[in-house]
């Protein structure tokens, strides 16, 4: 669960009735499929509205993923990613590799603003992870 003195409101987009978010991040080699698999698996119902955040430089696989899940898109840079605290998983190869020790949970708490609690923290699939966070 996110803290008491999280900071998910830096560069959160404003997105009229999302009260959950489903982060993701993934390698190179992950399919949407892998995606939307692990999603499926982990995550649950995904109630109207609910958000899908990653990356950036992500967003291409992200709107193949949001359209197989009939949800909408936001993104965020790594050093927004890097500043949300009340993630429970780091990645060290994530922070070498982009600059931010979160991107599945971060996303997701992001997506959300400084209210977002997790519900399901990072789950890993082939090639890919996934969290989600709503609003309590």
């Amino acid at each position: 669960m996110a803290d008491g003195d999280a900071d998910h409101a830096v560069g959160a987009r404003d997105v009229v009735g999302a009260r959950a978010a489903i982060g993701f991040g993934c390698t190179s080699r992950a399919t949407p499929q892998d995606i939307v698999a692990l999603i499926a698996r982990e995550c649950g119902y995904l109630p109207p509205g609910t958000l899908l955040a990653t990356l950036d430089r992500r967003a291409a696989i992200a709107h193949i993923v949001a359209h197989e899940l009939a949800l909408d898109v936001v993104t965020f840079d790594a050093d927004d990613l890097a500043r949300v605290r009340g993630t429970t998983v780091a990645s060290p190869r994530a922070l070498v590799a982009l600059g931010t020790a979160s991107v599945a949970e971060a996303a997701a708490l992001l997506a959300l603003g400084a209210t977002a609690q997790l519900v399901v923290s990072r789950r890993t699939g082939h090639g890919c992870t996934c969290a989600r966070a709503e609003l309590r």
